[in-house]
């Protein structure tokens, strides 16, 4: 296992503008690091950098820890610029001073907010170690932004690419119908798309349109080979590292507006109550009618909307009450099955021109993002039913139950919260921990049980036999409507695609049945991979934030209990932690895991509890936050 290895470099006394000092140190790294020793032997120095370089086994991290300071005394930090020189058979390709670069080698150009390595990005910190980039050879884990040459190659046959009527023939043409997007403002990748209509008995008629990527996305191609590679877009901040370059991600793959677009439909239909009765998939030919904003769709929904707006979604707007009708319906039945709806607890990160974060909101879902939730989910349960009835090879969403280890730790904090934790048989049922969700909606523990609940559920992943989504209460499920953004959808899209054509079972399974486990293995490893990096990129700009109000005091809940002290969580979803010695000088001890007790006062610290802090630190590059309890409250 790799070691991390810090180097630290001598001082650098500033210098003018308009003058260049160049440095020369030697760095040895001797057996710290597994099957790799490496030493830096040039550094070049423009403007009075100071750097700190950090390597580990694919990784590289640069940091300045001073402005540049020009002759009239002022300082400035962007336009700075450090070059590089790294002697290792470990780390191949990393750079030389300007001017001298030879095979195997590029020259770093250090901005105040990126890192080019041969045009792969890096992670850069300035020197108020704030996170700014996330890219090229991302935390060690093999996230890269660049796509290699002969993906790119191929990807540009598909730049400016438009829909020609030989792509229509053998699709069912449903131009006509007032198909929507419904997205965030800032969505450039475009899965999905909906319509539908009221039938003559009451019942509903939901088309769920998706991008036909297979249809670009060849096997074997270069461009399928670095999609499975990477098997997910990773999404972080403002940023995406996309599966697909945006010649498809963003251009003839993107269900854009007024643009003809091949796409692969579920066609639906539902009772008057909202029963699925019958579907069907169908190869097709769409175009969008507007680009839809939830927040949009939500004022719409609300009666709230102004004439602009109202304006915009002249085309589809009489869909939009039977939509909120069949939402209704479906969001019933999700309840009466028993389906956990648990907080996430996600957060918006506000970033200012220059990527820095200023501010934290969670994040708040309206109508139109749980409606949207619910056709999709609808279309993916059907490609599994699909899948499963036909007995074809194929990529499932699993969820299984929790293990005895993890309902042990449910248990225990149900019970520390004073909340009865009786089930009727060892495993509880979605039905019987969503009454536990529905009771605590409200109370102080809310955000902690369903912190807590989150946690001591099975991972979801995926597998090539079905097995159910315990979480949702379904037998059939399966990830459909993301092929731009996720592999196991491209994946299924393919295979579903050679069944309608009529290839027989057995040469599926043939076909397939490798190509599945693969996918979902793959697909399941990256998907983990692509989490950690985003949430270690979102609490290092959560940090960042806290960088800003250090020393000032806010109202937080514990949401954490250990030994060692508390973790507090402040309204706006950034968390931090208090040390024990903050609390009290006379030592603590652990109860249950959910409470902190001053023997000597008697006073309690639990979960769920208030408290006043104080922000005293925030180490960005680690992502940590450290608090203090506020003067007012110790006294």
């Amino acid at each position: 296992v790799a070691k991390d290895v810090t180097i630290a470099l001598p001082a650098v006394t500033p210098v003018t503008a308009d003058f260049k000092a160049m440095g020369t140190y030697t760095a040895p790294i001797l057996g710290q690091i597994e099957a790799m020793e490496a030493s830096i032997t040039k550094i070049g120095i423009d403007k009075g950098l100071r750097s700190m370089v950090q390597l580990e086994s694919k990784t590289l991290e640069v940091r300045w820890a001073q402005d540049v300071k020009y002759a009239d005394g002022s300082t400035k930090t962007e336009g700075c610029k450090a070059f590089l020189r790294c002697v290792s058979k470990g780390i191949p390709g990393l750079s030389v001073d300007p001017g001298n670069t030879s095979e195997n080698e590029a020259t770093f150009a250090v901005s105040r907010y990126q890192l080019y390595v041969g045009g792969a990005e890096y992670w850069l910190i300035d020197q108020l170690n704030t996170i700014l980039r996330v890219g090229g050879v991302d935390y060690a884990k093999d996230i890269r932004s660049r796509f290699p040459d002969k993906v790119r190659e191929e990807a540009k046959k598909f730049e400016d690419m438009a829909i020609s009527e030989a792509d229509c023939e053998g699709r069912m043409d449903l131009r006509a119908l007032p198909i929507f997007t419904i997205d965030s403002a800032e969505t450039k990748d475009i899965d999905d798309a909906i319509s539908l209509t009221k039938t003559s008995d009451g019942g509903f008629e939901l088309g769920v349109h998706i991008a036909d990527v297979s249809n670009y996305v060849k096997p074997g191609s270069e461009l399928d080979n670095e999609a499975f590679s990477r098997a997910t877009s990773v999404y972080y901040a403002d940023q995406v590292v996309p599966m697909l370059p945006k010649q498809l991600s963003n251009g003839i793959c993107s269900l854009n507006e007024k643009e003809l677009r091949l796409a692969f439909s579920c066609l639906m239909r539902l009772d008057q109550d909202g029963n699925l009765t019958d579907y069907r998939f169908v190869k097709s030919i769409i175009c969008s009618r507007v680009k839809g904003v939830y927040s949009e769709i939500n004022a719409l929904l609300a009666g709230t909307a102004d004439a602009e707006i109202k304006a915009k979604y002249a085309e589809v707007l009489n869909q939009l009450p039977a939509m909120k009708e069949l939402y209704g319906h479906r969001a019933r039945l999700r309840k009466e099955r028993g389906c956990m709806d648990i907080e996430s607890g996600e957060v918006k990160l506000i970033l200012d021109e220059d990527g820095h974060c200023i501010d934290v909101k969670k994040r708040t879902s309206g109508e139109s993002e749980s409606m949207i939730e619910e056709f999709m989910l609808l279309a993916n349960q059907c490609a599994a039913h699909f899948a499963r009835v036909k007995q074809i090879p194929f990529v499932y969403r699993v969820h299984e139950e929790p293990n005895a280890e993890k309902l042990e730790r449910l248990h225990a904090l149900l019970q520390a919260c004073g909340i009865n934790d009786h089930f009727a048989k060892d495993v509880p049922t979605p039905k019987e921990l969503s009454a536990i969700l529905e009771g605590v909606r409200g109370t102080p523990y809310e955000q902690i049980i369903n912190t807590g609940m989150l946690r001591c559920m099975s991972k979801a992943l995926y597998e090539e036999k079905p097995k159910g989504h315990y979480g949702l209460v379904l037998k059939d499920y399966a990830h459909f409507t993301s092929p731009i953004r996720r592999y196991p959808d491209l994946a299924i899209h393919r295979i579903m695609t050679d069944m309608l054509k009529g290839t027989e079972k057995e040469t599926m399974i043939l076909r397939y049945t490798d190509f599945a486990e693969r996918a979902s293995k793959q697909s399941s490893e990256r998907e983990v991979i692509a989490m950690q990096i985003e949430r270690k990129a979102e609490d290092c700009y959560k940090a960042e934030y806290a960088r800003r109000h250090l020393g000032e005091c806010y109202e937080g809940t514990i949401s954490g209990v250990t030994q060692r002290g508390l973790f507090i969580e402040l309204d706006n979803g950034v968390e931090g932690f208090v040390p024990a010695s903050s609390l009290t000088p006379s030592g603590t001890s652990l109860t249950e895991g959910v409470r902190l007790t001053d023997p000597a006062s008697g006073k309690t610290w639990s979960l769920g509890d208030k408290m006043m802090i104080t922000i005293v630190r925030a180490d960005v590059n680690l992502g940590k936050i450290d608090f203090e309890v506020a003067p007012a409250a110790k006294a």
